[in-house]
């Protein structure tokens, strides 16, 4: 028993000693008291036995030595420390798992980047705000989060983001449980309200994506206000202005992307080496195709590479002349190559051509970068390609092509039935109300 040391050699006659004196009874008033010094804890572990009885008192002193020295020989504490300082611990752990954001880390290691671990500590930390930092690890009760939604619903956060939140705590609170024996139970029951989240969290939300697409003439108004924003940085420009070359950087980005559906966080990650440009002619027309390689590490699915052609060739070179960098280990879409374009340069460019553009302000709340992806998908769907080339060209399966774009596919099908034709010299044609 080694967390336990004997502390006391004499005794008044008020006190009982058990065990040989490694815990000791004690009177206080009328009611019997046990204490035993936890060496490991530096305090002494004191508690009430609840009774005046001296035989009882002995007793139930013994049992409680035996369970304490149990609950020590288990890894358990006396003392519960409290929240903030267990989720300090969990993230000390945790940092441990960070590795380098390098490609060559990604992936052939196994951890989380910087950015997770920012992720992990934020939600935490909105934890913390919520229970209190101070409220003891096990004072904390399986339902204590049923109140947790209303809390940051009342900041805007959408139900999706507050069960990946909940997904965090509840694996911190694992390690509470695992590691620092602080607690009698493993995971926080999820909220009721968030039930229909947890059932169908892998299920695409295809009203929303309905939303976040460009519509033709959307897209159209896009382009447009994307040359106006980049209408005087020229090569020479970009060259010496920081600025107009960051402009040109996401108007090409976005471009591409159109073209390509890759995923925004493949664009940024993606290299010189990774992608090159070919010309090829198709029924007498001439096309520069980018033919891309998805590198270990850069997709959703890491352990995966996908090869895949696509139009938009042009502004890859385009680019290139513009960013005047093209070491093959450096990022494309990078201002020097040596480093991923910054998130929040790009969403500032990006909200300032979408305030340029010719759209409607009720849509433009539902238009962000991902719409680029969408639309490229969508475009495919409409242009009569199998749901399974698709898939593997964006790097996605056919059954999620299929749950989030088939309304798509219903409107092209609607078309096709409400179609008339007529006949002219023995042909006969579609006539043609709209197109999409």
């Amino acid at each position: 028993m080694p967390s336990i040391t004997v502390k006391k050699k004499t005794y008044k006659e008020n006190e009982i000693p058990i065990f040989d004196g490694e815990a000791v009874l004690y009177l206080v008033k009328d009611t019997w008291y046990f204490r035993c010094w936890i060496k490991g804890e530096g305090k002494y572990a004191r508690k009430s036995l609840r009774t005046k009885s001296r035989e009882m008192a002995t007793e139930r002193g013994k049992q409680e030595f035996y369970q304490l020295q149990t609950d020590l020989n288990a890894g358990r504490k006396f003392f519960s420390i409290d929240t903030k300082q267990a989720i300090q611990s969990y993230l000390d752990y945790r940092k441990n798992d960070v590795i380098e954001d390098t490609l060559e880390a990604r992936s052939t290691q196994g951890g989380i980047v910087i950015g997770r671990y920012n992720t992990i500590n934020t939600h935490l930390n909105h934890f913390l705000a919520y229970i209190g930092k101070d409220t003891k690890v096990r004072d904390l009760r399986e339902f204590d989060l049923e109140r947790y939604v209303l809390f940051r619903r009342k900041n805007g956060i959408s139900d999706i983001t507050i069960r990946q939140e909940i997904s965090t705590i509840n694996s911190a609170m694992s390690y509470i449980y695992d590691r620092l024996k602080q607690t009698d139970f493993r995971n926080f029951v999820i909220p009721q309200t968030l039930k229909h989240v947890t059932k169908s969290k892998n299920k695409a939300d295809t009203q929303k994506i309905k939303r976040q697409t460009f519509t033709r003439d959307e897209w159209q108004a896009f382009y447009v206000a994307m040359r106006k924003y980049t209408n005087d940085c020229s090569v020479e420009r970009c060259a010496e202005d920081l600025d107009a070359r960051e402009r040109q950087l996401v108007r090409h980005f976005c471009l591409f992307g159109a073209n390509s559906g890759m995923r925004t966080g493949e664009q940024f990650n993606l290299l010189w080496k990774n992608v090159r440009v070919e010309k090829q002619r198709l029924n007498d027309v001439t096309l520069d195709v980018a033919i891309v390689l998805v590198d270990y590490g850069t997709s959703k699915k890491r352990l995966e590479t996908r090869e895949f052609w696509c139009r938009g060739g042009e502004y890859i070179t385009r680019w290139k002349e513009l960013a005047q960098h093209n070491d093959e280990n450096s990022y494309v879409f990078s201002v020097d190559g040596t480093k991923r374009f910054p998130k929040t340069n790009f969403h500032r460019h990006w909200n300032a051509m979408l305030e340029l553009a010719e759209i409607d302000e009720s849509r433009k709340e539902h238009i962000v970068p991902y719409s680029l992806r969408h639309f490229c998908i969508t475009r495919r769907v409409v242009a009569g390609l199998t749901f399974t080339d698709i898939a593997q060209n964006v790097g996605t399966s056919v059954a999620e092509i299929e749950r989030t774009y088939n309304h798509i596919q219903n409107e092209t099908r609607a078309k096709f039935a409400h179609a008339r034709v007529k006949t002219a010299d023995g042909i006969t044609m579609p006539i043609i109300d709209e197109t999409f």
